[in-house]
């Protein structure tokens, strides 16, 4: 018995014969037979039908289809090769209701989310539809055929959905790590213009500065050049009258000697 939904056999020492089948699907390591090639395997006539002829399936026969829809599980202890395969026995009403129970008891155990992108709750499903292949294949190996290609193609899907959910966040986080290439040249480049706009700012005060300077240094000549002038133009009227004042007494002295 297994402590998960799967429900399996006890596990037995392989043989010889198992051993070297093992040993060599591991070295060969080539999953990739054809579906349909399998199924007519698994469900050739001559092996269905038993040897009275009623098309009934026998144990053996519908162990060989659970072994390839759901394959053993093989481990090593004491250098020995244990095989675990699903169990046989037959499903009743009783053992998919306890599934049921299970399968929420364990969600609940393993603390699986109700809803979103959960990897627990996606493990527990797979190993339940699992088990409703197993119980499946026991009443009609076709219908478990069918169910188990419905799950290879709903993994493959699953698959082929995270395979393109990692290449867009992939190639989302490319594009982020771009983006903040950008904003530090940008900001580097704010950076050197906040720069400049300083330096330009501080010649403007410095042009400013000297303006007022010149402006000043200017009103200041101009007020000394008026003040000189000024000066002059009183010495200027001061000669002017010193010499009409004597233009005047000449002219009087002039006229004084003639009378």
């Amino acid at each position: 018995m297994s402590a998960g939904l799967l429900k399996l056999d006890k596990p037995y020492i392989a043989s010889n014969e198992e051993h070297d089948m093992v040993r060599g699907n591991e070295q060969e390591s080539d999953d990739s037979e054809d579906e349909m090639a399998v199924m007519m395997k698994a469900l050739d006539e001559d092996q269905i039908i038993g040897a009275g002829g009623d098309g009934s399936m026998d144990t053996v026969e519908l162990g060989l289809i659970l072994d390839v829809l759901l394959p053993p599980y093989h481990s090593y202890h004491d250098d020995k090769l244990w095989v675990t395969k699903v169990s046989r026995t037959p499903p009743t009403r009783s053992s998919v209701i306890l599934l049921w129970e299970q399968l929420d008891l364990k969600l609940q155990e393993r603390q699986a989310r109700p809803s979103g992108i959960c990897s627990v709750r996606s493990e527990l499903f797979q190993e339940c539809f699992d088990e409703l292949i197993r119980q499946v294949t026991m009443d009609c190996a076709e219908r478990g055929l069918m169910l188990a290609r419905v799950r290879d193609e709903a993994l493959m899907t699953l698959t082929a959905f995270q395979a393109l959910f990692e290449s867009a966040s992939d190639f989302g986080a490319c594009k982020a790590l771009q983006a903040e290439s950008g904003a530090s040249e940008a900001e580097a480049e704010v950076r050197q213009l906040d720069e400049a706009v300083e330096a330009l700012e501080a010649e403007v005060r410095r042009l400013e500065a000297w303006k007022r300077q010149a402006q000043r240094r200017e009103a200041e000549r101009k007020q000394v050049q008026a003040a000189l002038f000024a000066e002059q133009l009183e010495a200027l009227q001061r000669s002017e009258k010193q010499y009409q004042l004597l233009i005047e007494t000449l002219l009087a002295s002039k006229n004084a000697a003639q009378t």
